[in-house]
C-alpha cells in the first residue's frame, strides 16, 4: 500500500471565461491534474491540504475520488483539506468526515483490519498560539476517537521542523532528519511523545532531495514540512518513506510517500478437543478391575446377537472404551506451575 500526502494549493478549477475556451476547464480542472500524478506514482490513498474549496463535497475523476471539507461558503478560500481515494477503494471505506477546515478523518478496511487515515493542515509559524492549541486540541481528540486496533497514520504539512535531534527525541525522530528544530517543531515532536506517534519521514536513508518537501521563497532553503506520522507500535509495518518531487499539480510541495507492508491478519480457531485417554494408574487398584469387569459383563449380556460383524466390532471397541472410562476415570491435563522455581 502506497500512502501519500499532498499540499495541492488549492483544488479550485479555472473558469472557461478565465481561459478563452470552453473546453479550457476540462483540461485545467486541477482534481484531474492530480488524478493523474497519483496514478503515475500508483498511490493508494492520498491526502490532501490547501484544498480552498467550501463546506463539504466529493468529485469522482477516472482513477480517484476526491473528498474536502474547508470553510463556510461565505468564509475566506483557505485551508481545507481532504483526501484522494482510489475509485477501486471505495467500497471498502467510510465516508470521511471533516473534524475541522484543517482535519480530516477516513477509515479503510483491509486484511489487516482497519486503517485510520487522518488529513491535517496545521497553522503556520505566524499564527497565534490560540490557533495552534485550537489544532492540536482537535487533532487529539480525533486520535482519541480512533479504535486501539485500528494501523493509525496522520498525514499532512504540519508547517513545522522537527531537526534530528533523535538523542532528545529518541521515539519520536530517527536518524535522518533535516534541519533544525523550530517551535512549531516543538509543539509537533511535544504531540507524538505523549502519543507514542513517530515520524516516519526521519527513519530512511537516501538522498537530501527526497528528504525535504518545501522550498522557502526567499532563503531558498529546503525544509522538511509535510509529514507522515504513525503509532509507535506500527513503525515496523512502514517500509519506506521520501518525497517525490516530480509531481506536479502547480503547488510548492513535493508529494510525500509512504510504503506499508500489509499483513493479512491471522485467523485464530479454537483448538479441537483432544482424545481422553484412560488413566492406567486406576488399572493397578484390584477393586477398580473387578467393577470394570462387573460393569462389561452387564453390557455385553444385554447385547443384540443378530448383528453383522463390523457392527459387532464398533460396539466391542465402544464398550470397552466407556466401561473403562467409567471404571477408572480419565488423565487430567497436566498443567505446569510457572512458579514451580520460586523458593519459599
Amino acid at each position: 500500500m502506497r500512502l501519500a500526502t499532498w499540499n495541492v494549493r488549492t483544488m479550485r478549477t479555472v473558469l472557461p471565461e478565465t481561459c478563452g475556451g470552453s473546453g479550457c476547464a476540462q483540461d485545467l480542472r486541477k482534481t484531474s491534474v492530480i488524478d493523474t500524478e497519483l496514478t503515475r506514482l500508483n498511490i493508494t490513498v492520498s491526502a490532501l491540504q490547501e484544498t480552498r474549496l467550501p463546506d463539504t463535497g466529493s468529485i469522482k475523476e477516472a482513477h480517484y475520488t476526491f473528498f474536502w471539507v474547508g470553510k463556510g461558503q461565505h468564509d475566506n478560500r483557505e485551508h481545507g483539506v481532504g483526501f484522494a481515494v482510489r475509485n477501486d477503494l471505495l467500497s471498502c471505506i467510510e465516508t470521511p468526515h471533516g473534524i475541522s477546515e484543517r482535519i480530516m478523518v477516513l477509515r479503510l478496511s483491509s486484511n489487516c483490519g482497519f486503517i485510520t487515515l487522518i488529513s491535517a493542515y496545521a497553522p503556520t509559524l505566524v499564527s497565534t498560539p490560540e490557533v495552534k492549541d485550537r489544532f492540536y486540541d482537535q487533532l487529539t481528540q480525533a486520535i482519541k476517537a480512533v479504535p486501539s486496533s485500528d494501523h493509525l497514520h496522520i498525514m499532512g504539512d504540519f508547517n513545522a521542523r522537527v531537526g534530528q535531534d533523535n538523542i532528545a527525541w529518541p521515539d519520536c525522530l530517527g536518524n535522518h532528519g533535516v534541519g533544525r528544530l523550530n517551535e512549531n517543531g516543538q509543539r509537533l515532536l511535544e504531540f507524538c511523545s505523549n502519543h507514542q506517534f513517530c515520524i516516519t519521514n526521519t527513519y530512511f536513508r537516501g538522498k537530501s532531495t527526497h528528504k525535504v518537501s518545501w522550498r522557502h521563497p526567499r532563503s531558498g532553503h529546503w525544509h522538511q514540512l509535510d509529514l507522515i506520522l504513525t503509532r509507535k507500535k506500527y513503525l515496523r509495518y512502514v517500509l519506506h518513506t521520501r518525497s517525490y518531487q516530480s509531481a506536479d499539480c502547480d503547488t510548492d510541495h513535493s508529494l510525500v510517500v509512504t510504503k506499508l507492508a500489509i499483513i493479512r491478519k491471522r485467523i485464530h480457531s479454537s483448538k479441537p478437543p483432544g482424545r481422553k485417554r484412560i488413566d492406567l494408574a486406576q488399572t493397578r487398584i484390584s477393586e477398580k478391575v473387578e467393577s470394570f469387569k462387573e460393569q462389561l459383563c452387564s453390557e455385553i449380556l444385554s447385547w443384540d446377537q443378530s448383528v453383522s460383524l463390523q457392527e459387532e466390532w464398533e460396539r466391542i471397541k465402544k464398550s470397552l472404551s466407556e466401561t473403562a472410562g467409567k471404571a477408572f476415570g480419565y488423565q487430567k491435563a497436566k498443567t505446569e506451575n510457572c512458579f514451580s522455581f520460586i523458593e519459599a
